[in-house]
């Protein structure tokens, strides 16, 4: 429990000085996200317990994994504001824009797929599951800080 209250106060440590969530995107010079990806990647090597040889690997991927993922999301909100800005035009082309972002959403499913499966000559079964169950965790446990964050500051 202390050890649970220690990341938690870190995370909102980080979040409160360096982070403000809006629309997908972190605003500022990017040093609030760097320093929680650094702490991710701190708490997810320790639940794996890889060797130093496959901790590098497995890093290594998961950055490029991260890398077009991010590619893909700036993608998908470029649409998102082409679909906003078309809105109020009554002879927009909204199929060839919505069939450009289910792409992007398809292409975003096939690169997991790939990153998933191509992690299996790095982990066992057993370490992709736990790589699985802490991204969802991981990622509860940040929303969980910042809407707790949120709402302390609107007070």
């Amino acid at each position: 429990m202390k050890n649970y209250l220690i990341i938690i106060l870190s995370i909102l440590l980080l979040v409160s000085t360096d982070m403000f969530p809006q629309q997908h995107r972190f605003r500022g010079d990017g040093k609030g996200r760097e320093k929680l990806m650094e702490l991710e990647k701190v708490k997810l090597l320790d639940e794996l317990d890889l060797s130093e040889e496959n901790s590098i690997k497995f890093i290594t991927r998961l950055k490029d994994h991260r890398n077009r993922m991010d590619d893909f999301m700036k993608q998908q909100n470029d649409m998102i504001d082409q679909m906003e800005s078309q809105l109020n035009n009554k002879d927009g082309n909204y199929k060839k824009i919505i069939d450009n972002y289910l792409e992007i959403d398809s292409k975003m499913n096939k690169e997991r797929e790939n990153f998933i499966s191509g992690i299996s000559d790095i982990l066992t079964d057993a370490q992709i599951v736990k790589y699985l169950v802490f991204e969802r965790r991981f990622r509860e446990e940040v929303r969980g800080v910042l809407m707790r964050e949120r709402m302390r500051r609107d007070k």
